[in-house]
């Protein structure tokens, strides 16, 4: 194994743990949030398998969106050779797609939409990793 492709292994499977991590707390500080202020008004009774089924979705989630990017931005960075903004921008985008992604497979987004998520993700990711990591 070449140390591009151990850095590569491990900053994937740092983003995959960043993103089960996010999914939870997206779920306890966001999700719990709603659910507890529906419980204290007597809407719902509390629920707690309803939010761990949560944290897992989110988690789920959160994990396959950075791992995309994650993924995508190594490949792209172990094919071209280098490490620059072109390889963060590729992760960015193919992410990006992702959110274009229905539930419903038979429902497509536009094209356009798909793209110009995309394209916003890859761009802001591309930016954000320039600024973060001066090299």
């Amino acid at each position: 194994m070449t140390q591009q492709s151990a850095t590569c292994d491990a900053r994937l499977a740092h983003l995959v743990y960043r993103g089960v991590m996010t999914g939870v707390l997206w779920t306890v500080s966001i999700d719990g949030y709603e659910h507890l202020a529906k419980v204290e008004s007597g809407a719902t009774p509390l629920n707690l398998k309803a939010l761990a089924r949560s944290a897992g979705r989110n988690g789920g989630a959160f994990a396959i969106f950075l791992g995309t990017f994650g993924g995508v931005s190594c490949a792209a960075e172990s094919l071209r050779g280098h490490r620059d903004w072109k390889n963060t921008f590729l992760g960015g985008f193919s992410a990006g797609l992702l959110l274009t992604h229905k539930a419903n497979p038979a429902a497509f987004s536009s094209v356009r939409a798909s793209f110009m998520t995309a394209t916003i993700c890859g761009a802001f990711a591309s930016v954000f990793g320039e600024f973060s990591n001066p090299e």
